[in-house]
């Protein structure tokens, strides 16, 4: 389709029937690929002269091939949306060589677009408390735009400001990024999922399925001594740094005590070969459907767990229990702990489910303060009979 549309583009602008042409094609492309692509002239109406590999197209589009007759080697770097290829190229007397050929089909600018995407999701996400920007396809659709428009500001400024109306709802999200910013997204933050948690187990997997367990393991190690703390308190930051020797280095550091742990993964450790990221790019399609779904389950499982623990947090505070009675918080804690032994024992529950019990706890939540609030105001008190109601609503 693509080489039928160039062509007729072409007998547009020269004004007759084109029947030949010179095609070309990434440098790595196999045999294979190669015949895939003579026959797809072929279907679009053309006579493939030759195939021409990109980087000797792109020195002969730069006029390499006339400044001098002497014998050169160049390099040429080539980064598109999706992939990007590294090339020697021998040049003598207007003829070329191709020397060496390097690089990943899988990594090119979409990539980058999608790491600052997820950087904004995020910091939306902590700025709107119970909001997932993530599950509004339309606000990531317009996200990522931005977040096109912002990279390629940061070619040449040092700073780019995203400014998007009611992006979600009707709420407005404005933020910037710095070049710098932009270029230590490799890093991510981790945060312990219980109390005085004292070691963390950080895995490293490779693959294109969101689920850690449908990927491939590449290795783990334990990072150990975090001070005692409440579950999401401690954070840790896991970086990830390739060298110039294609070697992968990961390395977690917990912030509030400064320990570090690391571990070094080398082209051979547990890698995977060209045929099997094929094949895992093709379940990835295949299954994405069932993906999305377990992954919008345990993300719905993860946000009902974070909001237990956080009420449970809310009502003990200080702040809670002057505006509260001791019988309403002790109500609301026996809800939490009930719905606690209910995530833990139902795994069959669905994204709904966790869905339905996280609003209503927010519903529970809010009504009793605000309910208890009013109260002291009128000189009456029912926060107890509220919670009970609302115990019998989801525990019969």
């Amino acid at each position: 389709m693509v080489l039928s549309k160039m062509k007729e583009a072409a007998e547009v602008y020269l004004g007759k029937e084109v029947t030949d042409a010179v095609i070309t094609v990434p440098a790595y492309f196999n045999v294979n690929q190669r015949q895939a692509t003579i026959d797809a002239g072929k279907l679009a109406g053309l006579n493939v002269l030759r195939l021409v590999n990109e980087p000797t197209a792109a020195a002969i589009a730069y006029g390499l091939d006339r400044k001098s007759d002497e014998q050169r080697n160049v390099l040429v770097f080539d980064l598109g949306g999706g992939t990007f290829d590294v090339s020697i190229l021998s040049i003598e007397k207007g003829k070329f060589e191709v020397k060496a050929v390097g690089g990943d089909t899988h990594l090119g600018g979409e990539d980058f677009d999608s790491q600052m995407v997820d950087h904004f999701v995020e910091l939306f996400n902590q700025q709107h408390k119970g909001k997932d920007l993530a599950s509004n396809r339309r606000a990531i659709s317009r996200l990522k735009v931005a977040c096109e428009t912002a990279k390629r500001m940061l070619c040449s400024s040092e700073h780019a400001s995203i400014d998007l109306e009611a992006l979600y709802g009707d709420i407005d999200f404005r933020a910037s990024i710095t070049k710098s910013e932009f270029e230590t997204l490799k890093t991510k933050f981790f945060a312990t999922c219980a109390d005085n948690q004292p070691v963390v187990l950080v895995q490293v997997y490779e693959g294109e399925r969101p689920i850690a367990e449908h990927n491939n393991l590449l290795g783990k190690f334990q990072l150990s001594g975090i001070p005692p703390a409440p579950r999401g308190e401690s954070q840790i930051e896991v970086t990830f740094d390739i060298d110039v020797n294609g070697v992968l280095h990961v390395s977690a550091v917990d912030e509030s005590a400064k320990k570090q742990s690391s571990i070094i993964i080398t082209k051979d450790t547990g890698r995977l070969s060209e045929e099997e990221i094929e094949q895992m790019l093709i379940d990835a399609e295949k299954y994405k459907q069932a993906d999305e779904k377990q992954k919008s389950k345990i993300e719905a499982k993860i946000n009902l767990e974070n909001l237990i623990f956080s009420t449970m947090a809310k009502v003990e505070s200080k702040e809670v229990k002057q505006i509260s009675s001791k019988e309403s918080i002790e109500d609301i804690l026996k809800v939490c702990k009930s719905m606690m032994n209910w995530v833990d024992i139902d795994q069959d529950a669905t994204k709904e489910d966790y869905e339905l019990k996280r609003q209503t706890l927010q519903t529970l939540y809010s009504d009793a303060v605000t309910k208890k609030s009013d109260s002291l105001k009128n000189g009456t008190i029912e926060v107890g009979s509220l919670v009970n109601v609302y115990c019998r609503v989801l525990f019969t």
